[in-house]
């Protein structure tokens, strides 16, 4: 009875607080589908984000006629740098980065292809970065070469969960109504 009672307690506290689960909003039915044009369709980042995008119910599609708007991924990278060494010259930190750069168009699927309708730039383009510091032992490389790994997938989510942030705030009045 008194754990019912606690959790009940809680439950109204995190409610009372703002406190909610963040969901992501599919996009409105005029930028649907959207085509994803990628840089490197096999990267980390792009396999999270055709995911989170499959999850979240915001369509994709192949067919770039079809698109109600394009996501154009311009940049997909990740670095390892060295950042501490040793006394004896071998390294002791590595700092992971994972940079992208994206930008959102409105294409116009009723326009015909041989109309010079620009697409409607809808997100100007963005360069996000995200990072992590991690040790290094040269004698667990193998499990520290897979913890970097590990790290670039973290890192990868992050910036995933930034596009879509970004994708949900997306103001309605850019997008016209029919």
């Amino acid at each position: 009875m008194r754990r019912g009672i606690c959790w009940m307690f809680i439950a109204i506290l995190l409610s009372g607080c703002g406190w909610h689960l963040q969901a992501v909003h599919p996009l409105p039915a005029e930028l649907s589908p959207v085509y994803l044009q990628l840089t490197d369709t096999h990267s980390i980042f792009a396999r999270s984000l055709q995911a989170k995008l499959e999850a979240a119910g915001i369509q994709t599609t192949q067919d770039f006629a079809h698109a109600g708007a394009v996501l154009s991924i311009t940049q997909d990278k990740s670095n390892r740098q060295i950042s501490s060494v040793s006394a004896f010259n071998q390294p002791q930190q590595y700092q992971i980065d994972y940079q992208i750069e994206f930008a959102l168009d409105r294409h116009h699927k009723e326009a015909s292809a041989a109309s010079t309708t620009a697409p409607t730039r809808l997100i100007a383009s963005q360069l996000i970065t995200a990072s992590r510091t991690m040790s290094y032992d040269v004698n667990l490389a193998l499990a520290k070469d897979r913890e970097a790994r590990s790290i670039e997938e973290l890192l990868a989510e992050q910036l995933t969960q930034q596009v879509l942030r970004r994708l949900n705030y997306l103001p309605v009045a850019v997008v016209p109504s029919k």
